[in-house]
């Protein structure tokens, strides 16, 4: 986040998704009217959590995340995001977040035909094997 003006939509972001926790029932996953747009919320540190991500973005809002993908680790805090085309295996754990400064997220899932169909569309070149 370099830029004054995603700062001020970092934060636009993070209220309107505080906002939408505060008035529901205390889950920490939320859905929305968009079956493809999810909202997440972890109120401390988790433990370290093994399984396959899906095909996604997500963005975080607050808080601090980390991840084995392969033989990387890789942290995450608010502003950045991470992609996934296709489903790859992942360890991860939320390594910031209070009740009062809870981890926020934003995932999106993404179908893996309509990447295709996008990719044929637009005519992107596949990768050499």
């Amino acid at each position: 986040m370099n830029s004054r003006s995603e700062r001020e939509l970092l934060g636009q972001l993070l209220e309107a998704v505080s906002l939408r926790f505060a008035e529901a029932d205390g889950s920490d996953d939320l859905s929305t009217p968009l079956p493809w747009l999810g909202l997440i919320r972890r109120r401390g540190p988790t433990p370290i959590g093994r399984g396959m991500l899906e095909p996604s973005m997500c963005l975080m809002l607050q808080g601090e995340k980390q991840m084995l993908v392969g033989e990387r680790v890789l942290r995450y805090a608010a502003g950045f995001y991470v992609q996934a085309g296709m489903t790859i295996p992942v360890s991860g754990q939320v390594v910031r977040a209070s009740e009062a400064e809870p981890y926020f997220g934003i995932r999106v899932d993404l179908d893996p035909r309509e990447l295709a169909s996008f990719m044929l569309e637009m005519r992107v070149p596949m990768p050499p094997r």
